[in-house]
């Protein structure tokens, strides 16, 4: 009985389960997790057979492409020691790609049973999340946001997962017509995760989500209702500029940024810090715009700048760019940057599963403007892991008229 379940198939997706409540977890889960996903699928490859699958190969090559140029940067850091971490950090960008093109075509997983797969997951975390929010709540009488409540992630990274699951949730909705209870308990869930993690990132990928993929849903059947819903969620989003502190403060901060460079040293609050953060990257990239100063220098070459500047938090703090698209600049340079674009560019264009595709890139490109988010395996594993699925698996029903819209 047993042994009927434990088949290839079973086990491929049971990787799949495993890395996904292990990203949930944070460290040191997330870390076993992906360590775990990755044996299984190099035990799958030795069972089923190697060999290389073309079809793939030309999409999976860019993020190979990408850390290589990060192994090229070793021979002008100056700190080897980081560059040697950050090739560590991302190391996925390398192995996970080749797993996915030696996989053979048949033994590609089912893009509507990984839907499924993360959804339901998503969900469950989701419940997870704040019914440990209600046993902090019953000692501290207040119910925890931000930080607290996304501990041990980060409220960023929790976001993109969650926001993500939504997108899976929309997916499942147009192409399946699937209204299930499990689906609408798993969109109810992640919204409240979200309001309650206060990522600024997170909820503005979440509204330009909700207008692309509704825009594109009612634009072929009605202009009219398709303006109408901008124009709704644009309110709503306008909304939470003027109730949530937090979003408050990045309001203020956009538009009062002469304040923020007039006083550096006085600077705070998140969304001022990045501001700071970015000036001194972009005053790196046009000293170093080819190939940057070296994937081991970025933050040595920051804190100069923070320094020089007066710029004294994010000194302390030796802050990162909190921009992957700067990070990447700073670290490998134009070129480095390109291959970054051209990975979100060429996914965005994806016609395999297109919906996913298109969302995902739109999410992502989002949240790396807030973030340096392939500093950190939570960032870059989800990535390449994402990237890898939407271009690889199987698709068994016919699209939907939505996709063959798009």
């Amino acid at each position: 009985m047993i042994k009927s379940y434990l088949n290839i198939r079973n086990i491929n997706y049971g990787s799949f389960v495993i890395y996904f409540i292990g990203m949930y977890c944070g460290l040191p889960f997330s870390v076993n997790a992906i360590a775990l996903f990755i044996l299984i699928q190099i035990g799958l490859l030795i069972k089923q057979g190697i060999s290389l699958n073309n079809t793939y190969t030309k999409f999976l090559i860019l993020p190979i492409l990408f850390y290589l140029i990060h192994i090229l940067s070793i021979l002008y850091s100056s700190n080897k020691t980081e560059i040697y971490f950050d090739l560590e950090v991302k190391f996925s960008f390398l192995i996970i790609p080749i797993l996915f093109a030696l996989k053979k075509k048949e033994q590609q997983a089912d893009i509507h049973i990984l839907a499924n797969i993360y959804v339901f997951i998503g969900g469950i975390m989701s419940l997870a999340y704040l019914t440990k929010g209600l046993f902090l709540y019953s000692i501290h009488n207040i119910y925890p946001t931000y930080m607290i409540f996304s501990e041990p992630m980060h409220p960023s990274y929790l976001s993109l997962y969650l926001v993500t699951n939504i997108l899976f949730i929309l997916y499942l909705f147009i192409g399946n017509k699937a209204y299930t209870i499990i689906n609408f308990t798993s969109l109810f869930l992640s919204l409240l995760v979200l309001y309650f993690s206060e990522s600024k990132a997170g909820m503005i990928s979440l509204v330009l989500l909700l207008i692309f993929v509704l825009f594109k849903l009612f634009y072929h059947k009605s202009k009219g209702i398709s303006i109408g819903i901008i124009l709704i969620s644009l309110i709503a989003f306008i909304s939470i500029f003027t109730i949530n502190e937090r979003f408050k403060a990045l309001l203020n901060a956009g538009l009062n940024f002469e304040k923020v460079f007039a006083h550096p040293e006085k600077v705070q609050e998140s969304t001022a810090l990045r501001m700071l953060a970015w000036d001194a990257s972009i005053r790196i990239i046009k000293k170093h715009p080819i190939i940057g100063v070296g994937g081991g220098d970025i933050k040595d070459e920051l804190s100069k700048i923070y320094k020089t500047r007066d710029y004294k938090k994010p000194l302390e703090m030796h802050m990162n760019a909190h921009n992957q698209y700067l990070e990447t600049t700073v670290g490998e340079g134009v070129i480095g940057l390109l291959f970054l674009l051209a990975m979100l560019i060429i996914l965005f264009f994806n016609r395999t599963n297109m919906l996913l595709s298109q969302g995902f890139s739109l999410i992502f490109s989002i949240n790396i403007l807030f973030e340096s988010m392939f500093n950190v395996q939570a960032g870059v594993v989800f990535f390449v892991i994402m990237y890898s699925i939407l271009f690889t698996a199987q698709n068994p029903q016919s699209p939907s008229i939505y996709e063959k819209t798009i």
